[in-house]
């Protein structure tokens, strides 16, 4: 699987999150994708950002965005299957 493809549900979550007016999650979500030296540790990266998202309620808010948070989720645990 390209990065490309890892990533899509992530980028298309940031695009979903960037419409609804919350630039500042999305840019968080972009620099986890692109701060990591591999895909395993961007993935995690990427599940903190999403799990900060997650506590704090923004995702619950964004009902639209959640099949995005799901696949974003399984494509997290497929390299930390401990994520939650």
């Amino acid at each position: 699987m390209s990065p490309d493809d890892l990533y899509a549900c992530f980028r298309q979550l940031e695009a979903g999150l960037r419409e609804r007016g919350d630039g500042v999650q999305a840019d968080a979500l972009r620099a986890a994708l692109d701060g990591g030296a591999t895909a395993s540790e961007c993935l995690g990266r990427a599940g903190l950002v999403l799990k900060q998202l997650r506590t704090s309620g923004a995702i619950v808010a964004a009902g639209p965005l959640q099949p995005l948070v799901a696949a974003c989720v399984r494509s997290i645990r497929a390299a930390w299957p401990r994520y939650r």
